[in-house]
């Protein structure tokens, strides 16, 4: 507001001087010429170089303002630039070129703030010893706050591990290099960010390699053709920042379509059925299990009915694993799996 009052004053302020200086030189200058201590030429003369001089004075000012601004606008701009990422490569990170998608973790915990061990912090995990074999399923549950979503993020190197490692094919994450342990990776977080464009290219990120059967077979996956179909313009719809015009189920489906379209061995899924009614998730769920045996699938889920046909399935709570097996070993123990899963069963029930 205070350059917008400087700015806003500027340019009459100049124009009230400059035509106050010209209103001193027309009277004083006037009477000059009249007594003949001027010529006329004379003072037309001066009435011209003022008229000359004002203006460039004025620009020069203007020219000094976009200046100063624009200098402010390129340290902010370097500032960003000169910042190094939280998460970046170690020296000489290797390659992996074919990647099988066995995933293990060993001793691994994660807090927020660097020092996990200080007293009266809680870790958000702690001591998480996994193991996921290549081209298993493995079905992540448990209440809200426990973890699930911090634990994925750990795979692709989003956070850091605070300490213990993962291992992708043997090979620890950190070793890798992180554009390159990414591109294996297909992962749907679980609150989609879509950019200003069409649904074509927030689905393949204006990739101009993708072919339409690519692009329609993800989106049938996804349950979303239909859907973009409904509309006008189909996949040229624009949608808008952050996907203003799709509800949130349609966002999360072109999440799950991007994920579906990349095709890396490892697929990572956060709650990827939350907001969508419990048919559309069937078939999501369905399609994800046609994957089983060729990609390696991580999938978290607060319906237990996503992850019930994994071939293991955890429970974290407070950051820890306190139940592990098939679906079949987890009911048979009453616990914190089996009581949620008869609930869910009986409010889907009740759904139809």
């Amino acid at each position: 507001m205070a350059l917008v009052r400087i700015t806003g004053s500027f340019f009459p302020m100049m124009v009230f001087f400059s035509n106050i200086s010209l209103a001193i030189v027309l009277f004083l200058g006037g009477r000059q010429t009249i007594t003949f201590t001027i010529t006329p030429g004379d003072f037309v003369a001066f009435i011209s170089y003022l008229g000359l001089l004002t203006w460039p004075m004025m620009a020069t000012g203007w020219v000094t303002n976009l200046i100063q601004r624009g200098k402010a606008s390129l340290d902010r701009i370097d500032k960003i630039i000169q910042t190094h990422p939280e998460v970046d490569d170690m020296p000489e990170p290797g390659l992996l070129e074919h990647v099988k998608g066995s995933i293990a973790f060993e001793s691994v915990s994660f807090s927020y703030t660097p020092h996990i061990h200080t007293s009266g912090n809680t870790p958000v995990l702690d001591s998480i010893n996994l193991k996921i074999k290549q081209g298993h399923m493995l079905g992540i549950v448990g209440p809200p706050g426990s973890g699930k979503s911090t634990l994925l993020s750990l795979i692709p190197r989003i956070f850091e591990v605070v300490k213990g490692c993962i291992t992708l094919d043997g090979t620890d994450i950190h070793k890798i290099q992180i554009r390159n342990l990414r591109s294996m990776i297909s992962y749907m977080p679980q609150e989609p960010f879509l950019f200003a464009g069409t649904i074509r290219e927030n689905i393949t990120f204006d990739n101009t390699n993708t072919r339409e059967p690519e692009l329609i077979q993800a989106t049938q996956g996804a349950c979303l053709y239909d859907a973009v179909n409904a509309f006008p313009d189909g996949f040229k719809t624009v949608v808008g920042e952050k996907g203003v015009i799709l509800s949130g189920g349609q966002k999360q489906r072109v999440a799950l379509a991007r994920a579906l379209l990349k095709g890396s061995p490892i697929m990572i899924l956060d709650d990827p059925i939350s907001q969508v009614d419990i048919k559309t998730g069937k078939t999501i769920i369905n399609t994800i299990r046609s994957m089983a045996g060729e990609k390696t699938i991580i999938i978290v889920s607060h319906r237990l009915s996503a992850v019930r046909f994994a071939d293991q399935i955890i429970t974290l709570d407070r950051g820890r694993i306190i139940e592990s097996g098939t679906h079949s070993e987890l009911m048979a123990t009453d616990g914190y799996y089996a009581k949620t899963y008869r609930l869910q069963e009986i409010e889907e029930e009740y759904a139809y």
